[in-house]
């Protein structure tokens, strides 16, 4: 019987994108419960610590819930240092623009029996954003690595990043379930964009 595992995500601000990678988190803890080694569970689905709370229910008994605190990431050398114009879910392209869905990030990951690799969804409940691209803008590939310990017990990482050629290359990675973090300026209803970072 498959079991399906949700986490729900408000991203405000770059920090909290940082500590969550929320895909990555989701499916690393799908594999330590294929694996059986679980953590702690907790009784309430609203942590009081600021973390975040895991449901995984489906199978035999009751759901199951786990804490994360989320890691401390240490924002890379070189990004701009102050808040980004929006943090979102992507969602499609249309020639040199990119959408993305903002507002509470729902992740589900479905787990299969027989050693199938998760599945895993995302939905955003907030309005969508059109990024433009051109020449000028700069792309980047988060490849921090933060380990599901990290994300439990709150430790300190530096991020970091590494360059992107172009918009094609990112989107040969990009699925919808990554977030994207931009900085531009806002131009009507669209941003322009002058730096993107992909978080797988």
């Amino acid at each position: 019987m498959n079991q399906q595992i949700e986490m729900l995500q408000l991203i405000s601000s770059r920090r909290q994108m940082l500590r969550w990678g929320l895909a990555a988190a989701v499916v690393a803890l799908a594999g330590m419960v294929n694996g059986g080694c679980m953590m702690q569970p907790v009784q309430t689905a609203q942590s009081s610590g600021g973390g975040r709370v895991v449901q995984i229910g489906g199978g035999s008994g009751a759901p199951q819930m786990f804490e994360l605190k989320g890691a401390r990431v240490t924002p890379a050398p070189g990004l701009p240092t102050g808040e980004p114009d929006v943090i979102g879910l992507y969602l499609r392209r249309e020639d040199q623009s990119i959408f993305l869905g903002t507002g509470e990030i729902q992740m589900r990951v479905t787990l299969s029996e027989g050693g199938q690799q998760p599945a895993a969804e995302a939905s955003a409940s907030g309005p969508t954003v059109e990024v433009v691209v051109n020449r000028n803008t700069e792309i980047y590939m988060d490849v921090t690595e933060i380990s599901l310990e990290a994300r439990r017990d709150g430790l300190e990482v530096q991020q970091l990043v590494e360059p992107l050629d172009s918009l094609n290359t990112l989107l040969e990675s990009v699925n919808k379930t990554d977030t994207l973090t931009v900085w531009g300026n806002r131009s009507g209803d669209r941003i322009i964009a002058r730096v993107i970072v992909y978080r797988p």
